[in-house]
């Protein structure tokens, strides 16, 4: 058993490092410069590669000042830590309408943080799709990882373990003078984005 201490910087997360090791509990306390709690991205492989039994959100935005002058900034740290603590506690709708905006057409942004039990954006937990997408998450051959994500895909489908209803597609705006190639998913993909 460890537990995550997100914030372990501050006042509050020192003191409640200070409880965990008195008591021997194991514990991981990153700093902002080493996790970034604001990025669901960075959040996500930190929880799946270190998979915590306990998150504990001790971070704050403490500057009163800065605070309302980056009054979105500052929400959107209470706001992220909100979401992973419904989501620990399996709070959240059990189905839900679940629209993933893949930017960057990498299965493991969808697929991988969709569908992995240990994920913070995952509301399913089954053994048979973690077995078949945990070893990606390490896999350095891409052409293994991207087959391995074809495999789980296809299992998912044949499985029926989600039900696609739409796929959105969205318009791609760029100013003269460059060309891009479009893709069906309305992905932007850095490579086709050239020169014109």
């Amino acid at each position: 058993m460890s537990w995550l201490i997100l914030g372990g910087s501050g006042q509050l997360g020192r003191s409640f490092q200070d409880f965990l090791y008195i008591n021997d509990v194991p514990f991981l306390a990153p700093s902002s410069r080493n996790l970034d709690i604001c990025s669901q991205e960075s959040l996500s492989r930190y929880i799946i590669n270190n998979q915590p039994t306990v998150i504990v959100n001790c971070a704050a935005w403490t500057n009163v000042d800065e605070a309302e002058k980056f009054e979105d900034e500052a929400t959107q740290v209470y706001e992220i830590a909100k979401h992973y603590e419904l989501r620990a506690q399996q709070k959240l709708a059990p189905a839900a309408f679940y629209n993933w905006g893949n930017a960057i057409g990498d299965p493991s942004t969808s697929t991988g943080f969709a569908m992995f039990t240990h994920s913070p954006h995952s509301a399913w937990k089954t053994k048979d799709v973690d077995d078949l997408i945990g070893p990606l998450w390490g896999e350095k051959d891409e052409a293994k990882r991207i087959a391995g994500y074809k495999k789980v895909d296809k299992y998912i489908a044949e499985n029926a373990c989600v039900i696609p209803l739409f796929q959105y597609n969205q318009t791609v705006v760029f100013r003269k003078g460059l060309s891009a190639a479009p893709h069906g998913a309305g992905f932007v993909l850095p490579q086709t984005v050239k020169k014109a």
